[in-house]
């Protein structure tokens, strides 16, 4: 019986120290989100696993990007006419259209998180943003 609680509590270390050591692949898969909605993540880990997810694949358009389409270049133009292409999948290159809004969330999070973020990256609870917001009001 001793043997089997020793066996459990060593795996239980070795898979906890395996999941500290490993580094997070961020191009592989979308951590952002994730650390977007975590209010104590780290603003300039987030910022860098965005880039290193995005860095060499296309960032999907915004709606109103595809919408008038006015000025647009031929390629942009192809892109908006191919639609049934994106919709089956047929089209490899776009193939991350499913984070359009998720982008355009953590463009917005960027922005309006940048104001409470600390030296270290770490961004203020939202009872601290709030008492900071309410300080800062005439």
């Amino acid at each position: 019986m001793r043997f089997l609680v020793l066996l459990f509590v060593s795996c239980l270390i070795s898979i906890q120290g395996n999941a500290q050591s490993s580094n997070l692949n961020y191009s592989k898969h979308p951590y952002w989100i994730a650390m977007m909605n975590d209010s104590t993540a780290n603003y300039f880990e987030a910022q860098k696993a965005y880039d290193a997810f995005w860095k060499g694949k296309i960032i999907p358009l915004e709606e109103e990007e595809t919408m008038g389409m006015k000025g647009a270049s031929e390629k942009e133009q192809k892109e908006k006419s191919s639609w049934l292409e994106r919709f089956f999948g047929f089209d490899k290159e776009h193939k991350y259209e499913k984070y359009r809004f998720e982008c355009k969330r953590f463009e917005h999070w960027k922005i309006t998180m940048l104001p409470f973020v600390l030296s270290d990256g770490s961004i203020l609870f939202p009872t601290q943003q709030i008492k900071l917001w309410k300080e800062a009001r005439p």
